[in-house]
């Protein structure tokens, strides 16, 4: 009887603890905060190598002082490679460019505007020293991961509408240009890293034409437009 008694008691506490595990919530088990054996997880958005660029898709205004002096001959290069030595006659330009930069999501862009240009040379009594222009540049660009913004300009082409040399047309060889992302509504002028000699070919009306090399130094700024 006693053996009998056992084995019923047996019986009963095994199904009682059957019952109370069926109860149990079917979740995944979720490690304690203090488990050691538990790892954070961290979830990263690796960037699109074109994220950057999206930033700069759009128009910016930019107004910028040109300073150049400007050469009928090409300079030649001096002892460290780049052309700084005047080989004939120069004389000195002041101009201020204004206008827009139109950027594009595949990294391709115009740049757009007049420039008001003066010889600040020429002393000649009667003669004339200042113009208005209007020019288009086509361009590519790279915003680096240091913000700097590297913009490499094609062959552009202006006309001049108004002053010394009204009626001329022409073409700007292609140059480079660095500047610096301010924020995402803006850049500037950067430090330069090359020095480049620019080759400016001019046509005048009636079938005549001359070519110009110039030295320039540029500043600006370009805020995007609302």
């Amino acid at each position: 009887m006693k053996q009998f008694s056992k084995i019923m008691l047996f019986a009963l506490g095994f199904g009682l603890v059957a019952v109370v595990l069926s109860s149990l919530p079917s979740h995944p088990a979720v490690a304690a905060a203090g488990d050691r054996h538990s790892m954070p997880v961290t979830v990263t958005n690796t960037p699109l190598p074109d994220e950057g660029r999206k930033h700069l898709t759009g128009t910016f205004d930019f107004a910028g002082v040109r300073s150049c002096t400007i050469a009928s001959t090409p300079f030649n290069n001096d002892a460290s490679g780049v052309p700084t030595v005047i080989s004939g006659a120069v004389f000195r330009q002041s101009a201020v460019d204004a206008g827009t930069f139109a950027f594009n999501e595949d990294g391709t862009g115009t740049q757009t505007g007049r420039s008001t240009t003066m010889d600040i040379t020429n002393t000649t009594v009667g003669a004339a020293i200042f113009n208005i222009s209007e020019f288009s540049v086509p361009f590519t660009y790279v915003l680096n991961a240091d913000h700097t913004l590297d913009i490499k300009f094609g062959e552009g082409t202006f006309s001049i509408i108004l002053g010394d040399g009204t009626g001329n047309t022409g073409t700007t060889g292609p140059r480079s240009e660095r500047d610096v992302l301010v924020n995402p509504n803006a850049f500037e002028a950067g430090p330069s890293t090359v020095i480049e000699q620019e080759t400016v070919k001019v046509n005048v009306p009636g079938g005549g034409s001359f070519t110009q090399y110039r030295l320039c130094t540029r500043s600006g700024f370009r805020p995007r437009l609302r």
